[in-house]
């Protein structure tokens, strides 16, 4: 498990998607140890695009495939509102739609450290 980190001054709400209940249990708590705020975590386009439109968000990571459907408009969501995202998939970035490739990619499984330096990274947030 990650290391606790001071606290933020004022901490960053990062909106999680994931479909795996586990792993969504998981990514929120490394988050919550490392000071972040936690939005959902959300399970489908449909929430995440809701609490995306109803709270505020600093950051997110999304998993890319979400049962049935993609996480790719909700990061059209968030590119339009200049917030930024990691991705968290097994796939390359060759495997994504070409506008996707460029986007920042965390590899699963996740790791605690690899995902609090990733949000932390995106938000320039150094320890």
């Amino acid at each position: 498990m990650t290391a606790p980190l001071p606290p933020l001054a004022v901490p960053a709400r990062i909106l999680v998607v994931e479909d795996e209940w586990l792993i969504a249990d998981m990514m929120k708590q490394y988050l919550l140890d490392a000071g972040f705020g936690i939005v959902g975590p959300a399970d489908s386009v449909d929430l995440a695009l809701d609490l995306l439109d109803s709270a505020e968000v600093s950051a997110a990571i999304l998993d890319v495939n979400l049962g049935q459907e993609t996480s790719f408009p909700i990061v059209d969501r968030l590119m339009a509102r200049n917030i930024p995202f990691v991705l968290t998939t097994g796939y390359s970035p060759a495997d994504l739609p070409p506008v996707y490739r460029s986007c920042r990619l965390l590899a699963k499984p996740l790791l605690g450290d690899a995902l609090v330096t990733a949000v932390r990274e995106i938000l320039t947030i150094t320890p």
